[in-house]
């Protein structure tokens, strides 16, 4: 378990190594245009920065989602209107848990290799689906030209969640990638859990 702790956190660490730099820059240059903006933004990133600490505790599917909408909500400042997301999410979720920082992390993958790299921007699409047993979710993004110069950090970032996730459920989560028509696809599969499930 000691191990798996700290196989955990090590691997959490190098998931986001400029996430908080880039928010700070956003949260400083909106405090000079909209000071209640520059407020969402902090307590956006404090909210973020808290489930970082909580990395591999359950938290509810609810609440991973919330997350993910704040962290969009954060890169929105940034990129304006060169980010856009299609969230296909049930509008009844049900009560169930998933490790804290499952989606998140994908769909910042999406933004830093879909929307950063390309010079008008793009659209992420987010789905999720939930079925007898599992949970999936889906995270898409363009491949832009510039992208292939990216793709190798793109792919060590994935391997890097894909290993969290094994971590957590035993080798029994699976996450596959596919790069079909220049759209880079991302999906998780995991198993069920009740909330407040150990």
């Amino acid at each position: 378990k000691a191990l798996s702790r700290a196989e955990l956190d090590a691997l959490q660490a190098r998931i986001r190594p400029h996430f908080l730099y880039n928010s700070l820059n956003t949260a400083a240059e909106l405090t000079h245009h909209d000071a209640d903006a520059a407020e969402q933004a902090i307590l956006a990133l404090a909210a973020l920065s808290q489930a970082a600490m909580h990395s591999g505790k359950n938290v509810s599917l609810d609440d991973e989602i919330t997350l993910s909408k704040q962290y969009i909500a954060l890169e929105t400042w940034r990129f304006g209107n060169r980010l856009s997301v299609d969230w296909q999410i049930p509008n009844e979720l049900p009560a169930l848990s998933i490790p804290c920082l499952t989606l998140q992390p994908l769909i910042e993958n999406a933004v830093c290799h879909g929307v950063e790299t390309s010079e008008h921007g793009a659209e992420i699409k987010v789905e999720l689906h939930i079925t007898t047993g599992y949970i999936t979710m889906i995270v898409s993004n363009p491949i832009t030209i510039s992208n292939a110069q990216t793709r190798p950090n793109n792919g060590m970032a994935l391997e890097n969640i894909r290993q969290r996730l094994n971590i957590y459920y035993k080798n029994k989560a699976q996450l596959t990638i596919t790069n079909k028509n220049d759209v880079f696809r991302v999906k998780v599969v995991i198993p069920k859990l009740i909330e407040g499930s150990v």
